[in-house]
């Protein structure tokens, strides 16, 4: 499927606010509460030391009539719809980059994030945020790791983001936790187009 012209859709919603439609590329932040979830958020903790708010992060990739497709990535990277994600019960929060992209730009994000569907989830990756961690917080051991070869969710979203509209999430897609990338969209005024805690 690729990106229509006509890919937006109001999202229904009885727990959460949506205010707006969805469009391919909208930034989903999760918060799970599975232990690897409340792992992630131990370890990328704010600098005031309270925990972080996002586990997870995943990307709108289609919208096509009243079904939208998302991709994430879990036990593999998986494309699948962003019903799935809202029945779970997780917290989430939608951005969007507040000037808009351009369709072109839509394209090429989501054309990148594509090539990765199916690959293996990047446990490697884990735990090299983990020695970095450990390390105070250096971007050290993950510089050293092809991560393309061990994507995890937010360097899947970081990553389609540079490479297909050259926008930077965090400084290195490398380095990428998904609490950095739900701050870097709050800190740069994108539009919130959903929440539900």
């Amino acid at each position: 499927m690729s990106v229509s012209k006509s890919a937006f859709v109001k999202r229904p919603s009885t727990d959460g606010k949506c205010d707006t439609t969805l469009q391919p590329c909208d930034i989903i932040h999760v918060r799970t509460n599975t232990l690897l979830g409340k792992l992630i958020r131990f370890f990328s903790k704010e600098k005031d030391g309270k925990p972080s708010w996002a586990s997870h992060t995943a990307m709108v990739l289609e919208v096509e009539g009243n079904q939208v497709q998302i991709i994430e990535a879990l036990a593999t990277i998986k494309i699948h719809l962003l019903d799935d994600l809202i029945k779970s019960g997780n917290g989430l929060k939608i951005d969007r980059i507040s000037l808009g992209l351009t369709q072109g730009q839509q394209l090429m994000i989501t054309t990148i994030a594509r090539r990765y569907e199916g690959r293996k989830y990047g446990y490697p990756a884990i735990a090299a945020h983990f020695a970095d961690w450990f390390l105070g917080g250096r971007y050290l051991v993950r510089k050293w790791m092809k991560m393309e070869n061990y994507p995890i969710c937010s360097w899947l979203v970081a990553y389609s983001y540079m490479k297909g509209a050259g926008i930077r999430l965090t400084a290195y897609p490398e380095g990428a936790q998904p609490d950095d990338i739900m701050e870097f969209c709050e800190s740069n005024h994108w539009q919130r187009i959903y929440e539900k805690d």
